[in-house]
Order: structure tokens, then sequence, then C-alpha cells
């Protein structure tokens, strides 16, 4: 039988467990126990009687304040002509009475003038700081929103369990006030009431206001003709100039007994229990929380395309967005309904703002001002997503003019909140207030701009650049292709995390959504100009009338149980009256301006201290494990040593290709023509990227080090995600922490850590891809498969391997949801989450690809790509694993052997195939097929042409004795888990039980000790017996060593072994193939440019060569002969230089070291 989607799988998985321990802090709350349960129980009972008590004794005071607050909000006022009555003190410092005072008008005016005489002075100059600040803006919204939802994802919500509620005595519960207004709402008050009505909550605590206005004769008619309990009471509120919400809920205010106050929408379906879930997270908190805040979703989400994008929206919204702010600690901008408050600290705040059109973002940004707290708690209230466009536009308008109220009223107050620190506020209203708001305006212009520019990019490039300086440009595209993908990817994750995926899918389709939103935002510009405080009303129950025309799935009321109690019921007949405190306004009577906020004193305490609540509610953490520690020093340790060892003997530099990696990386700071476009097409960039901090440095260049600390690090952090992999399959730390040592301590594996190559990190992100698929196969939870997808993402940015291992985990994937019987909404969703993520690194480099050379896939298609690599092999008869795939299994098998060593390698894949055996699962099956992965890529691409390894044991003929074996690195690790899952039978037949279980460890221990010492280091080898030596003793290369004078050199980087560190140059002074149009005009006539000439006439491949006539008496006149190897390469140096003038510098002592290393190896060799 089928799981319904989001269903938690119920299996039991064998052989993977939750890992305890500090190195993982889940969020997931412990079950209570009935000792917990009692405990909260009493202590909720106790500060429900001590509230009560308190306000028993503080009725007095209550009242005297309840009066004072009356006088005041009965005040009337004149605003624009007009006799207002908002029914809330009116402070027009921090109203939206008026939006524009006259100092920011001053301002806008001020600033558009400058603006427009800039562009009439100096437009370029006025456009570059315009699209300079607006970028600047575009990326401080992006950081600041990938914190806020990295927050989201640690954050715990507000949760009673339900055990607790039930026990609860229903006399000890506080009165509580509901507020419901009503505008032409007849079509949806069936609904509504029958909402109301489902409360859990007792009815004589209870009181229920639903609020119409006067002229509104359908919806009264349809109260009045209903049998409703007791505690519903209609109030019509008096008519008046201004007709709002806020208004009304004013006037509800005025009327209010309750001790808390909420207010739901006429379309609302409110969780049965939340009223109550409210009263306790109001418990858990301290005074410093002011409002509790419930999430907000959408019943007929299925209705059409509208209502499964505004649902998306709300789902990343409350689930994502607002969580994160809480827990930075940010104003929030709260939700039109199910905000909760103390009656007495709404009261004592104002009420709401009957001017401003989301009363809801204002009160949260002054609650806030006030230095209190909004808590969002696990509690969900279903509302009716607009199904029209006409109408969404309406609300969203709506919406955007009130944000912009917002936003101006408060920041008239800029200089004071600077003055007071309240720089949380001041930073929220810039972005996720006026900044959001602006991008409404501001995006369809820039997606225009990036329209012109890909479509038109041969006429335009160059002014663009003129407007857009090089690091705008960085930032800008950074927005484009990272902003925007995370603004989708935050909605998947949304879905995800509420188990919506039916909508997933929809997500990726939101851009077009984006655009709806912008239209709404130019028709709530014109609006704030000319009705700033109309109130475009929402049309509500088109769900209702779509089901009455036909059968709509996803249009269902979501029922929840609860325990209704019944009440006598009386019928409401008549329309009330305005109310008598509504006839005693005083006309004339306006309010002071002081911007002078009211102190709110809140007198209830928490029911439980922080620790105690951390002890009930935190998530049960297991003891410390000592075997994690040990793992990570034994990491760090034996990364600086392994380290300190390679650079004392100086062979960091020695392999050819990790040269190539930090000159890479250098040239985006040092070239003739610096920038990101020197990353290159073939070479995935994630390692020079990640070498970018440190490469800068002209000593941490020259000797490697800025491309060790990369490998260094991700070293560090695959030793650990390999212990925490194998303490999940074997349950048993030592043996984790053993076979992690035959990872860190693997020859191999210490000299690749220690010098710039990719294998090391992306068997980091191997790993912890690994790891947290194995979690998400376990838990099922979205949080793991993201972070997955994101450890895929960026193998995908190391090296290639990481394409075949998003392959490979897709299909595990697809496969584990097929397994455990899911629907196929929820394996879609799963896919698309996992997939979206973990390809973005594919796509960016395709696009790259793209923008930079004009050839998606140019990393192919180029004569220095493997692909081209490879075909002269191929043309020679040499490449022998090409299409013969037992050859191709046979050179990688003995690859890994080699470099894993051969003992260790033999037992670890007898014990791959017996685990896969012996277990006979599926998840067996999962696990063995990830860790196949290296082993299936390197093959493929061997049988394919795309990759060669060259080992002595294949006995090759006419090939390098060793070249590429560094691959077989990949398999350490799935080898190491490997052994790890056969010690796991020791144990459990309990050999390692017995008292020689710990000298069995020893000698273990030590025959890996044996291997690191005593083992040759084929990566090392494979440098010291081919190009990577060439450059000690190259004629070439030591001359320019000996007499390099720091001019220009010209040259193809890619057929010489020129090593500026060895002479001690800038890449600055080298223009090769990476200088695009540079290299082509240099190439035309070098005698104007460069100093230095190298190409080899006799290598094909030498792009230099094939383009400049050495016989060329032209070339002859200006450049002369100085060295010719006899392999071809040769130097030439300009006539008029001469060399007597050349410096005379003795050969570095790294260089010498180097050549005598290499002669000893060539030896040994022989």
């Amino acid at each position: 039988m089928k799981k319904k989607e989001g269903q938690v799988s119920a299996s039991s998985i064998d052989f993977l467990s939750t890992v305890i321990g500090e190195a993982e802090q889940d969020n997931v709350h412990k079950a209570l126990t009935e000792q917990d349960i009692t405990r909260q129980v009493d202590g909720y009972t106790n500060w429900l009687q001590t509230s009560k008590a308190d306000r028993t004794s503080r009725q007095q005071e209550i009242e005297q304040e309840k009066e004072q607050y009356l006088s005041q909000a009965l005040q009337e006022t004149i605003i624009r002509g007009k006799r207002i009555k908002p029914f809330a003190p009116l402070h027009t410092a921090y109203s939206a009475c008026t939006n524009l005072s006259i100092k920011q008008l001053a301002v806008v005016v001020l600033l558009f003038f400058v603006w427009s005489l800039g562009l009439v002075l100096s437009y370029q100059i006025t456009l570059t700081i315009t699209a300079s600040v607006i970028t600047v803006l575009y990326v401080g919204d992006l950081l600041l929103n990938l914190f806020v939802s990295y927050q989201a994802l640690l954050q715990n919500e507000e949760r009673v369990d339900l055990r607790v509620i039930e026990r609860l005595p229903d006399e000890l519960w506080p009165k509580y006030t509901v507020l419901c207004p009503l505008y032409q709402e007849a079509l949806i008050i069936p609904q509504l009431m029958k909402a109301m009505q489902q409360l859990d909550y007792p009815t004589s605590k209870l009181q229920i206001l639903l609020l119409t206005e006067q002229h509104d004769h359908e919806t009264y008619k349809q109260l009045a003709s209903m049998e409703l309990p007791a505690h519903f009471t209609i109030l019509t509120v008096p008519p008046g100039e201004l007709r709002t919400k806020p208004r009304a809920c004013n006037f509800g205010l005025l009327h209010a007994t309750g001790d808390y106050i909420v207010i739901y929408d006429a379309e609302d379906v409110a969780d049965p229990l939340q009223l109550k879930k409210a009263v306790l997270a109001f418990a858990n908190n301290g005074p410093e929380v002011a409002c509790v805040q419930a999430k907000l979703n959408f019943y007929n989400v299925r209705q059409n395309w509208l209502t499964r994008w505004f649902t998306i929206e709300y789902l990343s919204w409350f689930n994502l967005v607002m969580p994160g702010l809480q827990r930075l600690g940010f104003p929030l901008p709260l939700g039109g309904t199910s905000n909760h408050f103390s009656t007495e600290v709404l009261r004592t705040l104002g009420g709401w703002d009957a001017f401003n059109v989301t009363e809801d973002c204002d009160l949260g940004i002054r609650l806030s001002l006030h230095k209190k707290k909004t808590i969002i708690i696990d509690s969900t209230t279903f509302e009716e997503a607009t199904s029209q466009l006409k109408n969404w536009s309406r609300q969203r308008s709506r919406w955007i003019k009130g944000y912009m109220q917002t936003y101006l009223v408060h920041m008239r107050h800029f200089s004071s909140l600077v003055r007071k620190g309240q720089f949380y506020e001041l930073l929220a209203l810039q972005f996720l207030i006026g900044g959001k708001m602006i991008a409404f305006f501001l995006n369809p212009l820039l997606w225009i701009l990036t329209l012109v520019y890909f479509l038109f990019r041969p006429q335009v490039e160059t002014y663009y650049h003129q407007v857009f300086p090089l690091p705008v440009l960085y930032m800008g595209m950074c927005c484009l292709f990272f902003g925007n993908f995370f603004f989708v990817y935050i909605h998947l994750l949304g879905c995800g995390q509420r188990a919506y995926n039916h909508l997933v899918k929809w997500c990726l389709f939101l851009p077009v959504y984006w655009l709806f939103m912008s239209v709404s935002g130019f028709k709530a510009l014109y609006q704030l100009i000319v009705k700033p405080s109309y109130w475009e009303k929402t049309q509500h129950g088109l769900h209702l009338l779509a089901r009455d025309r036909r059968t709509t799935a996803g249009v269902t009321i979501p029922q929840e149980s609860y325990s209704a109690q019944t009440s006598t019921t009386l019928t409401i007949k008549q329309l009330l009256a305005p109310n008598t405190l509504a006839m005693q306004t005083q006309i004339g009577a306006t309010s002071s301006r002081s911007p002078v906020l009211p102190t709110i004193h809140s007198h209830h305490q928490a029911a439980f201290s922080r620790e105690e609540r951390q002890t009930l509610n935190r998530p049960e953490v297991g003891s410390r494990d000592l075997w994690f520690l040990i793992t990570v020093i034994t990491a760090s340790l034996s990364s600086i040593l392994a380290y300190l060892y390679f650079y004392l003997h100086h062979e960091i530099l020695i392999y050819g290709d990790a040269y190539a990696h930090m000159r890479i990386a250098r040239s985006v700071f040092d070239s003739a023509t610096p920038g990101i476009t020197q990353l290159g097409s073939i070479w995935l960039p994630l390692p020079h990227i990640l070498m970018l901090p440190f490469v800068w440095n002209d000593y941490l260049w020259k000797t490697g080090i800025a491309g060790s600390i990369p490998a260094m690090v991700c070293y560090v952090v695959a030793g650990i995600y390999l212990f925490l992999i194998a303490r999940q399959l074997t349950f048993n730390s030592s043996i984790s922490f053993l076979v992690t040592i035959v990872f860190l301590w693997n020859p191999s594996v210490l000299y690749l850590q220690s010098i710039a190559l990719g294998e090391i990190p992306c068997s980091a992100a191997f790993l912890a891809a690994l790891y947290y698929f194995l979690q998400w196969f376990q838990t099922e939870r979205t949080k793991y498969l993201v972070l997955a997808a994101l450890s895929t993402s960026l193998a995908t940015l190391i090296r290639y391997d990481g394409w075949a291992l998003l392959c490979v985990l897709c299909v595990c994937i697809l496969a584990t949801c097929l397994w455990k019987r899911q629907a196929w909404q929820y394996i879609e969703g799963q896919l698309l989450l996992f997939l979206v993520l973990g390809s973005w690194g594919i796509i960016l480099w395709l696009i790259w690809n793209q923008m930079i050379w004009g050839d998606m896939l140019y990393f192919q298609h180029s004569e220095y790509s493997a692909q081209a690599q490879q075909l002269s092999l191929v043309l020679s008869h040499r490449l022998y694993a090409y299409h013969n795939l037992w050859q191709a299994v046979r050179y990688y098998t003995l690859d890994v052997l080699e470099t894993s060593g051969d003992w260790f390698g033999v037992i670890g894949f007898v014990l791959l195939i017996g685990f896969l055996i012996y277990v006979r699962r599926f998840s067996a099956l999962v696990v063995v097929a990830v860790l196949m992965t290296p082993f299936l890529f390197y093959v493929t691409t061997q049988f394919f042409g795309q990759s060669t390894i060259y080992l002595p044991q294949a006995g090759l003929p006419s090939t390098p004795v060793w070249y590429n074996v560094r691959y077989g690195v990949q398999m350490v690790a799935s080898l190491a888990l490997a052994l790890a899952c056969g010690l796991t039978r020791f144990t459990q037949s309990g050999l390692l039980k017995q008292k020689r279980g710990l000298l069995l460890r020893v000698c273990f221990l030590g025959v890996v000790i044996a291997h690191t010492l005593f083992v040759h280091n084929p990566p090392l080898t494979d440098g010291l017996a081919n190009a990577s030596c060439e450059r000690s003793s190259d004629p070439v290369n030591l001359y320019l060593v000996s007499h390099y004078n720091g001019g220009k050199i010209l040259v193809n980087q890619f057929t010489s072994q020129i090593n500026a560190q060895d002479y001690n140059g800038y890449l600055r002074d080298l223009i090769t193939e990476a200088n695009g149009d540079l290299w082509k005009k240099v190439v035309v006539n070098p005698e104007h440019h460069v100093d230095w000439v190298i190409l080899n006439p006799d290598n094909v491949t030498d792009a230099l060569a094939r383009r400049t006539n050495i016989n060329d008496p032209a070339f002859q006149a200006y450049f002369k002969l100085i060295v010719k190897q006899s392999d071809g390469l040769s130097l030439y140096l300009r006539r008029d230089i001469a060399t007597s003038s050349l410096p005379q510098n003795p050969i570095p002592t790294e260089l010498l070291d180097l050549k005598s290393l290499c002669a000893t190896a060539q030896e040994r060799l022989k």
C-alpha cells in the first residue's frame, strides 16, 4: 500500500543509526516521558494560577489604564480637512495619516535634483554610481536572506505537547478575545462560524467579536440568520471617512474583555488548539515577548496556478524567513491574521494604525522599537488563496502600498534609531521593508538590461562595462545567477519542509509570479500618491464558487480533531446600533504629535527558566564522543606534519598540475588581463576559488602554501565525515577511528593534501554528500537531502567525478523512494529538491563556458580539453583502455591497489562485495552503489577515451611508466568504509570483545603506521618521473632562472614547462592564450609588446608556434635565438637587448634539490 505524500517511513533501517554526540545537533524534539509531562503540567498550572492572581490583584490598576486608553481612543481628529475616528490614540509621528513628512519630501526632491544634475554634467559617472548603489543593495539583500534562511534551519519552533494541553483544567485558562473584522463577507460567513466554533477553548472564557460595517447589510443579515453561541457578539463599527480593517479592530479592542486578543480574517480556519498554544507560548517566554504569530497557509492550494504560487510564497515566508528573523532578533512583519497579543500590552502600544493598510507590518516594527519580541508557534491557520489575478492584484498592491507606508513612517526617525542603537530595526527597514518594495520597481528594468546584454552583447558590451565597473559587474553577475537561484530554491525548500511536494515543480516558474508582483508594485505606488489609506477589498469565498461549479480537488478545508464544548446558544436578531462608547467621542480633539513612544510594562514571567525549557523541550543529545575529538585532533596534526615534511623536502611544487592550478588562481589578480575570466574553462573552478584568499600573497604563492591550505582543510573535513559515516554504519567509535586512520595516513592522501590538487577537496565533498544522504535515507528529513545536494553541487565544481556522484545519488534517491513505496508526488518533490541544487554547479559551468568562450561545451571541444589530449594517444594506438572495458577495469583496479596499498586494497574490495552479498538488503545496495561511484566514473572515462592511467603493473609498451595514478586516491575512502563494515562483523562475532580486542586494535594501528612509513607514494613518484621534473633540467627554464630581466614573455603556457616561481617572475609579465584578445594582438606583432618569445615549432599542439613563422625575416629582424632544447622548445630574445646586460642569478636551492630528487627517482625506476 502506498504511503501518503509527506508521510514519514516507518521502515526500520537495520544498519543505520542516528549519530550521537556533539558532532550531530538535531532539531527534532525528544518524546516527552510521563515525568516530563507532569513537570510541564505543574509548571503551566502554577503559571496560569499566578497570572490569574496577579490580574486579580491589579484589577483596579487595569481598569484605570483601560479607562485612560478609552479616553484617548475615542478622541476625534482632523486629517486633511476630514474628521477621522481611528478609535485608537493617534500618534501622528508614528502614523501613516501622513506618508511623507516635509523633511522626507525635501530629501526626495534634493536627491532627484542631484541625480538629474549629475546626468546633465556627467551621465556616465552618474549612471555608474547609480548602478553601484543598486548592486550593493541587491548583494546586501542576498547575503541577509542567506543568513536568515540558514538560521531558520537551526530554529526550534515553539511547541507544546498535546498531552500537556489536555491535562490543564479549563478554569485556569485566561479570558480570550477573538476579533473577526468582516466586510462584504456574506458568502464565507458559514465557513468562518464553523471554524470559530471549532476553537478548543472554554466558552466561558472566550469572547468572539464579529466586526461589521454599518452599510454592509448582506454580511449582517447572514450573521443575524445564524444560531450562534452566547460568546459571539456582533459589533457594528460606526461609519466614518476612514474605513479600514485596523480601524475596525481598534473598535473591537475598545470592547475586548479578554486578557489576550487575536485577529482572524473572514476566510480563516484556525488550528482548534491555537489559542491554548498561544497562551502557553507566552508562558514559555518572559515579558520580552509581546506577540505570538501563528503560521499561515492555504486550503485551496490546487485550485489553479495562482493559488499554487501563492502557497509557495507563504510556505517559504512562514517556515524559513520569519523563523530566521526571529532567531536573529530582527523585527517580524506580522501576518494580517492569527497574531496573538496581551490585551494590556496592545492597549499600551496604542492599538493598530488605522491609516496603514498593512497595520500588521507596522505593528511588528513598533513592537521591536519597544524592545519587544514576536515568536512563531507551531500552529497553522488556513486561509483562502486568492484565485483570480485581478483579485490577487488588489490584495498585493495593498500589501505593497502598506509596506511603503510603514517604511516612510518609521524612516522619519532615522536619526533616533541610530542614536538609540536600534540597528536591527534600521536594517530591517532597509532590506525587509524598503528594499523589497524598491526591488519590485527595479526588477523589470534589470531584467530588460540583462536581456539586452545577452541578445545584443557585441553591440552593447563596451557601454555596459563603462557603466558597470569590474567589481560592480561581478557583484551584479553574482546576484543574477546566485541570487535568483537562491530565491527560487528557498521556495523549493519551504515546500519540501512542509511536505508540499506537488508544489516543488511550480517553484521553477516563480519568476513569472515576480513579474506580476512588479506590476502590482507600480499600481501600489500610484495609490500611495493618490489615495494612500484606501483599502482595496479582497473578495473571499471564490473557492466556494469554484466548488459549486465543479468538483475541485484541493479546496477542502483541513479538518483537525478537537474537543468541542457545548454551550447555550441564542439568536442574534437585531443590528447593534453604534455602541454607547462610540457616541462619547470628543469632536475636535487632536492627538499629540510627540514622537515619544509610550512605555510598555509587562507583568508576566516565564513559567520555566531557560535551563528547564532546554531540559524539557530540546533534543536529547548523547554524551560526548571522545573518539570523535581524537579523530579531529589526529586529522589536524597529520595534515600539518605531512605538509611540513613535503615542504622541507621541496616537494610541494613538484607536481606540474599543482603549479598549474595555483597559476590559474593567481591569474585572477596577477595577469596581463586580470579578472575572473582567468579561472579558465577546462579545470573546474572551485579549487581555484578556494585558493583566492591566499594566492594573492607573493610568499604563499611562490612557496605553494596558497594551494596547500585549502587542500589541508578539506583533508580534515574528509576525515571528520569519514568517521561519522563509519560510526553510522558500525555503531562503534573505536572502529570508526581506526578505519579513518587508514584514509588519513595513506601516503598518497598525505601527499595530495599538501599540494594544490582537487582530489582531496573532491573526497571531502563526496563523503559529506554520502553522510547526508544516509541521514536522509533513515529520517527522510528535508534538511539532510538539501545538505546532500549542496555537497554534491560543490563536488561538481571541484572535479568531474562529482558529475558522476550527482547521477548515482539521483538514481539512489529514486530507488529509495520506490522501495519505501512513496507516492509519486513525494518522489517528484524529493528528486527536484535534490536535483535543482545538486546540478546547479554543472549549470553554472555550462553558462560560464557559453558566456566566456561562446560554446557551452568548450571544456570538451577546446584544444586543451582532456578529449583533445587523448586524441593523439588514440591515433597512435597508445590509449589501450579505449573501447576496451576489461582493460579499463583492470587499469583502474591496479591503480586503486597501488594507491591504497595492495593488501588494504584487496581486503577492501573483498569486504565491499562481501558486505553486499552478506547483508542482502536494499540499504546495503545503496551504500555500495555510492561507494563505487569513483570506480564507475574512471572506468567509464577510460573506456570512452576521456582519461588515461599508466602505471608499471599494467605492462603497457611505448607509454610513460607513471601517469595520472593519483586518480586511485578517490577510492581510498570507499575501501576504508568497506573495511569498517568488515571489522563490524568481528565485533558482532565477539572477537574484539575479548581481552585480546585491545591487542588486535593496536596491531591494526601498527600495520597502518607501517604502511604509511614504508610503502612508496605513487602520486609523488608520478610527479618525479614525468614532465614535472623537466623544469629542473630544461635549458630554457634554467636560462630564465639565471638571466630573466623582468620583461614581457610571449609563451604558450600549455606546451611549455615555464614556472614563474622558479625565475622569480610575475604572471602579469606573461602573455599567454589565457589573455584572450591581448594574446591575439601580441601574436601578430610581438616585437611591439614583448622582450621574450618561447615556442616549440616541433610541437603541433603549440598554438603560438602555429601562428608564428620563426623563419620570417621580419621575426628574425627583431628576435634572436638564445636557447633551443632537444625537444624543440626555443627561447628568443629581442635583438636590441644584449645578453651581456642580463642579470646573472644563481639557481635556487629548491630547483637544485628538485633536480637531485628527480635524478634519484629516475635511477630507481630504471
